[in-house]
């Protein structure tokens, strides 16, 4: 999460990453600076539907499935393949700014 929060602060995104332990979403607010604290502020302050169509089908051109904006990271996943989901996650994110 702290990657992917790094590139989206450092190139202006409006994005937001919420996770804990081994879980995390990404969201695309309908306005910059945006917290995003309860699951009552995902559907009241994101755009779900582009979080769940563009965001999602532009990932899935990249070789990427996730599930809700995000998925879990577990033992069963290389250094290899986090690399690359960071890497299509940035990738989708700032071609979306």
């Amino acid at each position: 999460r702290s990657r992917i929060s790094d590139f989206i602060l450092s190139n202006n995104i409006n994005a937001v990453v919420t996770g804990t332990d081994s879980l995390y979403m990404i969201h695309l607010p309908y306005e910059k600076g945006v917290q995003i604290k309860t699951p009552e502020d995902i559907g009241a302050k994101t755009d779900i539907y582009k979080r769940e169509n563009e965001f999602k089908v532009r990932l899935l051109n990249e070789g990427l499935h996730v599930m809700h904006g995000g998925g879990a990271i577990s033992y069963a996943h290389s250094y290899e393949d986090l690399d690359f989901i960071i890497e299509k996650t940035c990738k989708v994110l700032d071609e979306m700014k």
